[in-house]
């Protein structure tokens, strides 16, 4: 099958299982269809924005764990470039940062209950601002080589409707990682052999610096780093369905 026929049969998958998808935004040709299926989107590199549109961005500071909003216009690809577990993911053009750093990624979550509940998305973002912090942290012991996580923020599109048709659409978004994407931990113990032991102290020490109440692992990207999980000691799942 070609790359088109492909798109073409996922689309109509997605369609089947979990009916409209990520609708279209209303100033927009319906020949956006979105996906929440569970068959993996052809993976593609080039980029084909549909047209400007508003939207609201939740921002967290993660050094005194408040939110704040802002208004921003962004350009949302037609169709998924790659997916992970639990997401898909889109490109992005931020046209509220300079234009050097306008290259996003949108995440969009596979679970249409997270549409109406985006809780999720604000739990994932203070979760890296959290790591970010440890990051912080970790750097201040001047260590041999420092780290660092991607700022995320949730966006809230103005004219996107969630899944089920109530409520606006919600995507998780952060800067491009440019370079090599690796996979450098796992939350079931794996650490990529291929490493320096940075990362591995990394989630030593933030077991340690928390007094032994929280580990964060999981971590992957480049440098930055993104996506990484903090699982509690206490069992509360705090951080979500992952945490273990």
């Amino acid at each position: 099958l070609s790359v088109q026929n492909r798109a073409e049969n996922t689309r109509k998958a997605a369609v089947s299982m979990f009916g409209v998808g990520i609708p279209p935004a209303a100033h927009q040709q319906p020949n956006f269809q979105g996906y929440s299926g569970t068959a993996p989107p052809p993976k593609k590199t080039t980029k084909s924005y549909g047209p400007p549109e508003p939207a609201i961005k939740h921002v967290y500071n993660w050094r005194n764990s408040t939110w704040s909003k802002q208004e921003c216009m962004v350009h949302l690809d037609h169709e998924p470039f790659q997916e992970g577990t639990l997401r898909v993911i889109f490109f992005l053009k931020d046209l509220s940062l300079p234009p050097d750093q306008q290259e996003c990624v949108a995440k969009f979550s596979k679970n249409p209950m997270d549409d109406p509940l985006p809780a999720g998305y604000f739990l994932d973002v203070e979760m890296q601002g959290k790591a970010k912090a440890y990051a912080d942290m970790f750097n201040s012991k001047l260590p041999p080589k420092r780290i660092d996580f991607v700022v995320p923020c949730v966006l809230e599109f103005k004219r996107r409707t969630a899944r089920n048709g109530h409520g606006r659409l919600y995507m998780g978004v952060e800067q491009m990682i440019h370079g090599e994407y690796k996979k450098h931990s796992n939350n079931y113990g794996f650490v990529s052999p291929e490493d320096r032991n940075t990362l591995a102290v990394f989630s030593h020490f933030t077991f340690h610096a928390s007094g032994q109440t929280l580990l964060i692992c999981d971590i992957q990207g480049g440098d930055p780093y993104t996506d990484p999980q903090i699982h509690s000691a206490d069992g509360s799942q705090r951080w979500g369905k992952a945490d273990m």
